[in-house]
């Protein structure tokens, strides 16, 4: 597969700027170069938060350049065509731009800490539930990076390497100083290995503070199978039919 020069400058150049053992540490555990060798990572995906379930369906994720489709049975079909998130068959879906952006993110996250406008930098050993601790480092983001570039997120490593959790916080619709009231947090657990690439399979979300790690019981929960790479088929990520667009807040 051909590489975009954004995404040699992600996998070489940008390192640079970063904690950069931390970082190397996690692609390697995590099959970085398997990954990107492949072109389409497709997995079906079911999101559940206070009881509801907020999609059930599948994933198709273009590796090389970020665009994302999203089918569920019964419901529209969604897609990030690179630039905008649409909502097939002239129906609303609200938070689809959110939908497309976030589940694909905290999916391919391992291969994503030296994107170009990525910034991380040691954090210390931190606490995530009673008896564990993890080497973490917080990671930041460039002015206007994607759809929330004040987002933070602090990323534990564990002793092999792969990423265990991440806190962070969600300035997609509000501000910084709000979200930093409610910071969260996602578990990752049940790892699985994929033509060379290992990712989590059960995600689990919760409330987060620095000094105790997770706190409550859990917020919601993420179940990814079927993980698979395809071949990319850029008809997916077209604008569909009728399609109607879910724009960024605050700019509608």
């Amino acid at each position: 597969m051909m590489m975009t020069a954004a995404s040699l400058l992600a996998a070489t150049g940008a390192i640079r700027q970063n904690d950069a053992g931390f970082a190397q540490a996690i692609e390697a555990a995590h099959g970085a170069t398997s990954y990107r060798a492949k072109e389409m990572l497709c997995a079906d995906l079911v999101v559940a938060f206070g009881g509801n379930t907020r999609i059930d369906g599948t994933l198709y994720f273009d590796i090389d350049s970020e665009r994302v489709r999203i089918e569920q049975p019964g419901k529209p079909t969604l897609v990030w065509d690179g630039e905008k998130a649409w909502v097939a068959d002239g129906a609303t879906s609200p938070g689809a731009r959110f939908h497309l952006r976030t589940w694909t993110y905290f999916l391919a996250v391992p291969f994503k800490l030296c994107d170009p406008g990525a910034h991380l930098t040691p954090h210390g050993t931190l606490p995530l539930r009673a008896g564990e601790t993890y080497t973490t480092a917080r990671l930041t983001f460039g002015e206007n990076v994607g759809d929330a570039p004040d987002d933070w997120y602090i990323v534990y490593r564990d002793a092999s390497n792969r990423v265990k959790a991440m806190s962070y916080i969600v300035t997609y619709n509000g501000d910084v100083e709000s979200a930093e009231k409610e910071p969260h947090a996602i578990v990752y657990d049940d790892f699985q290995t994929v033509d060379g690439a290992t990712f989590s399979t059960d995600w689990t979300f919760y409330n987060w503070s620095a000094e105790t790690g997770v706190t409550g019981e859990p917020l919601g929960h993420v179940t990814v199978k079927n993980i698979r790479f395809e071949p990319q088929r850029d008809a997916l990520f077209a604008k569909p039919a009728n399609a109607t667009e879910d724009v960024l807040p605050g700019n509608g």
